[in-house]
């Protein structure tokens, strides 16, 4: 065990430290609607003329290794991400129109409850799915017939 890491606010600052999570000074950003073919340094250029980039996470689809067209940009200052919003929110890009706007944290994400759009669709839903689970019930209790 690194005794080192330990010391200085255990393994979960160590985590944070190491993947950028939770910095005081900078904000995240979410960048949408950006072309397929776009890269991480296309991004990292397009963002620096508002502040230091320190980190670009383009979201790749694990099937087709190809980007899903949004990112995540960690910018040094609060400052900096508030301006590329401002500035590049709604601008066209690569024939896009660019969403910028702060990341929401999955903390904050799982905390919102929604209620589902239409009740009586999820009660049958739900009703469908108890049916059909007792039906395998039934099926696979029941005597062969030969």
């Amino acid at each position: 065990m690194n005794h080192e890491v330990e010391s200085k606010g255990g393994i979960r600052a160590a985590v944070k430290k190491m993947f950028g999570f939770g910095s005081a000074k900078g904000m995240t950003l979410y960048v949408g609607n950006l072309r397929y073919s776009r890269d991480e340094k296309g991004i990292k250029f397009l963002l620096s003329k508002y502040g230091k980039v320190k980190t670009v996470k383009l979201v790749i689809d694990y099937r087709t290794k190809k980007s899903k067209g949004f990112a995540f940009v960690e910018m040094g200052t609060s400052k900096g991400g508030r301006e590329a919003i401002q500035k590049l929110d709604g601008t066209e890009i690569d024939g896009r129109t660019l969403k910028v706007s702060e990341a929401i944290s999955q903390d904050e994400k799982d905390q919102k409850v929604r209620p589902p759009k239409n009740r009586d669709a999820y009660k049958k839903r739900v009703s469908r799915k108890g049916r059909e689970e007792k039906r395998a019930v039934k099926s696979a209790t029941s005597p062969k017939q030969i």
